[in-house]
């Protein structure tokens, strides 16, 4: 029970279900749902449990510095020998090339692509995820290949593929500098210039706050002709309660309620959940 306990915090499954919302982009072109968006989903979930595990072997640096991630990361409190994490990341990078070369052939290349663009976001010597810019830029090429595994895998209309980039790109950006806010005195006092960093807390909040309503009102003009206009304002007024309430305590204490950012996104679940609703609907009648 304690290996599967540290093998849990090494791949931090809850966080890594975040980087399903990649793949899952083109999906909202499609018609109908399939087995193979099913099958791209749970590679791409193997794929990011990779990743994060590769992220808590290199993050000891920061993690041991920072209260909440400290008996968190497996590396961090050594309850578990490295050989055998090692060895089980090993194990689901293989398991999860070979099951994607398998049902997808040559497009598995773009999965491979995306783990080398978030390895070396992770992992010295280039470690991209401590400096400015390429922070973000690495993150989000990772993000992009993830998606674009999915659309080719699918073999969408190319007229999708650059708004899919365009969302997919501040997605990945939002996702990361929420992440960076949230280890902001961890990255500095471990001398890490992140982008969150190096321009400052007040800052990065608000360009999070500015790429969200990007992306909010990016998903309202993809989707408009697929929902109706009732939930739109619907879904817009619940953005905006959602929106005052971390804003309101950041302009009055110095501390920023990273906590309360993920709660921006429960509107674009919405629009997510009565979308993914539909298209089941179709494809079984």
């Amino acid at each position: 029970m304690k290996i599967l306990a540290n093998l849990y915090k090494l791949f931090r499954p809850l966080d890594a279900s975040k980087h399903l919302v990649f793949p899952i982009i083109p999906f909202i072109f499609a018609s109908r749902m399939s087995l193979s968006m099913v099958l791209i989903v749970i590679i791409v979930f193997l794929a990011s449990l990779f990743n994060f595990g590769l992220n808590n072997a290199f993050d000891v640096d920061t993690d041991s510095r920072n209260k909440v991630k400290k008996n968190k990361n497996p590396f961090v409190s050594k309850e578990i020998k490295k050989y055998q994490l090692y060895l089980a990341l090993f194990l689901v990078l293989f398991i999860d090339i070979i099951a994607s070369f398998f049902l997808f052939g040559g497009v598995t290349i773009y999965l491979i692509l995306a783990l080398i663009f978030w390895t070396c976001y992770s992992t010295p010597p280039f470690r991209f995820k401590g400096k400015f810019v390429f922070d973000m830029l690495f993150h989000g090429l990772g993000a992009i290949f993830f998606m674009l595994y999915s659309f080719f895998a699918i073999s969408f209309n190319l007229s999708y593929l650059l708004p899919s980039i365009i969302v997919c790109f501040t997605l990945s950006t939002l996702v990361n500098l929420e992440n960076e806010i949230g280890d902001y005195e961890a990255d500095k006092n471990a001398n890490l210039k992140t982008t969150a960093v190096t321009i400052g807390e007040r800052i990065s909040f608000f360009v999070y706050l500015t790429l969200f309503i990007i992306l909010y009102l990016a998903t309202i003009f993809i989707l408009q002709e697929k929902l109706h206009i009732f939930l739109l304002i619907l879904s817009f007024m619940a953005f905006l309660i959602q929106i005052v309430n971390p804003v309101k305590k950041f302009l009055k204490i110095s501390e920023i309620p990273v906590s309360q950012l993920s709660r921006l996104y429960y509107p674009l679940y919405i629009f997510a959940g009565i979308v993914f609703i539909l298209k089941f609907i179709q494809t079984i009648l």
